[in-house]
């Protein structure tokens, strides 16, 4: 993704267009959408659920692509891991770009 953003042969529809892509390949909008109801979930017809899993992708790609032109060159590190059963959590840290250390001009 970082290469996109930094890619500045693209637009800004070029690099949302780009950036949903890998998201979706990479995101299972149908297991977070499952998670975010919680115990409503199986109360919820095939349709219902279709219909939230939608909702849900539209509301993620409006709060995360209508911000690609905040990008600063930030970076993701990765600090590490924990797996509880069939459930695994990564963790991330960001780094600003005002934290990165500075080579010195000697």
């Amino acid at each position: 993704m970082v290469k996109v953003l930094e890619d500045p042969a693209l637009d800004q529809t070029q690099r949302r267009t780009e950036i949903r892509a890998i998201a979706l390949e990479a995101f299972d909008v149908g297991e977070a959408a499952r998670r975010a109801l919680g115990p409503h979930w199986p109360k919820r017809s095939p349709s219902e659920r279709q219909e939230f899993i939608g909702l849900f992708q539209g509301l993620l790609e409006r709060g995360y692509l209508a911000r690609i032109g905040e990008y600063g060159g930030e970076s993701v590190q990765y600090v590490g891991e924990r797996i509880e059963g069939e459930y695994a959590t990564v963790l991330l840290r960001e780094v600003l770009k005002s934290e990165e250390p500075q080579s010195a001009g000697f």
